[in-house]
């Protein structure tokens, strides 16, 4: 099954770094707690147009090809469509590799099924239903190699920790718009995970770009999921 994700935080590699933390269920609260209690303001964030401009060019192209798209509030809602599916290969855009930050998010997986919208790739290996994931990021995206072997690659971002996460047993790649090359745009699936949490409420309108192109192609509005991923809270505390 071959799938392209697009995060459309992936234009947000001018103001990521300000969003690592402080995470909140709701968008607008955390936005709003953001501007407030920080020295931050809407104008000092600016989107990188050029990612912009990229990912529209590839979601055009890839929906002229396939009608099975779906929007989702969060990048895991995609296991929604995932989680009986095996043999996948992943395309993501994203400011993010979504694999897992921190030995705690595999930990959460792997004994209790809990899963975030920052680690649904380790979901879909540790189930074993990845063959291949390249990821498409930006200068100031953390690699995951990166993470892994403690070396840092040109031009990304220095990690600050020892996070002691395992490695991916799968071909994983990484790499710069610039640098990869499609060999074609046939998809199986197009998911578009639309993270208001990592854009700012002035820039919420380039996901309607992404939805006018798919109301133009196919006459209707794309599905959502707008429900995070299940999973049994139970589990955490039994």
């Amino acid at each position: 099954m071959k799938v392209l994700t697009i995060d459309v935080d992936y234009i947000t590699s001018n103001y990521s770094r300000f969003l690592e933390s402080d995470f909140n269920f709701s968008p607008n609260k955390r936005w709003t707690e953001l501007f407030e209690n920080t020295p931050l303001i809407p104008n000092d964030l600016h989107i990188d147009s050029a990612n912009l401009l990229f990912s529209l060019d590839v979601f055009s192209k890839a929906i002229s090809r396939c009608n099975n798209v779906v929007f989702g509030s969060d990048h895991e809602n995609i296991l929604y469509l995932l989680e009986n599916e095996k043999n996948i290969e992943l395309i993501n855009l994203d400011q993010h590799h979504d694999i897992a930050y921190g030995i705690n998010q595999v930990t959460d997986i792997e004994k209790y099924g809990i899963c975030w919208e920052s680690c649904w790739v380790w979901w879909l290996y540790s189930r074993n239903k990845l063959t291949s994931y390249d990821w498409i990021c930006n200068e100031t995206s953390q690699d995951y190699n990166q993470t892994y072997f403690k070396t840092p690659k040109p031009g990304f971002a220095p990690q600050t920790e020892d996070r002691n996460l395992p490695p991916l047993n799968v071909p994983f790649r990484s790499f710069f718009k610039e640098n990869y090359e499609f060999s074609n745009f046939d998809f199986d699936l197009i998911f578009v995970s639309e993270s208001k949490q990592y854009i700012a409420p002035q820039h919420w309108y380039c996901i309607d770009l992404f939805k006018i192109l798919h109301y133009n192609t196919f006459k209707e509005y794309p599905k959502e999921i707008n429900q995070k991923f299940k999973f049994d809270y139970s589990k955490h505390f039994s």
